[in-house]
């Protein structure tokens, strides 16, 4: 089994918004995985920007903006194929997202959207929230940078190992 904690960046709240940023975290090797997106590349895979949002991510620490100003930048059909080569080929692959509707939904629009097949199975997506619900009592890791889809994806990662950790000793 492999648990893969996604967490993406992104220019709107609803699917087919364009996406910012990718960040991965495997629980089971803690190998990590990071893009910024192009954002002209979002626009050729119609993908939508919301104004609220926009003003949102003015607030926000200037670490956290540099997304926006990334030397780096991929396009999104290639990002999206580099996390599909980078999540395991494991026969019980789970991906997490932190909500049910958010990360793991906008990103099988993307794929969808850029013709790339998703890389899970609809039956092996999770939810870092319901399981945090499950288990309010296990603290949760400091997060070094919020809204930087890595360090996101990190510590939502090293949250739910501990609820696993802590569900499989029961």
């Amino acid at each position: 089994m492999q648990n893969v904690m996604i967490d993406i960046e992104t220019l709107g709240q609803v699917p087919g918004s364009a996406i910012l940023s990718i960040g991965a975290y495997n629980l089971e090797t803690e190998a990590t995985f990071y893009l910024d997106i192009d954002l002209s590349s979002n626009f050729a895979a119609k993908m939508s920007v919301d104004a609220a949002t926009i003003q949102w991510w003015f607030k926000q620490k200037p670490e956290a903006q540099a997304v926006f100003n990334s030397k780096a930048a991929v396009t999104l059909p290639e990002a999206l194929q580099r996390l599909a080569d980078f999540l395991p080929e494991a026969k019980e692959l789970y991906v997490w997202g932190n909500g049910c509707n958010f990360d793991i939904v906008l990103l099988e629009v993307a794929f969808r959207r850029c013709n790339i097949p998703v890389p899970w199975k609809y039956t092996n997506i999770r939810d870092h929230r319901t399981a945090v619900g499950l288990y309010p009592g296990i603290k949760k890791p400091k997060n070094t940078l919020a809204h930087n889809a890595l360090a996101d994806a990190v510590a939502q990662g090293q949250h739910l190992k501990l609820i696993l950790e802590h569900n499989r000793g029961r």
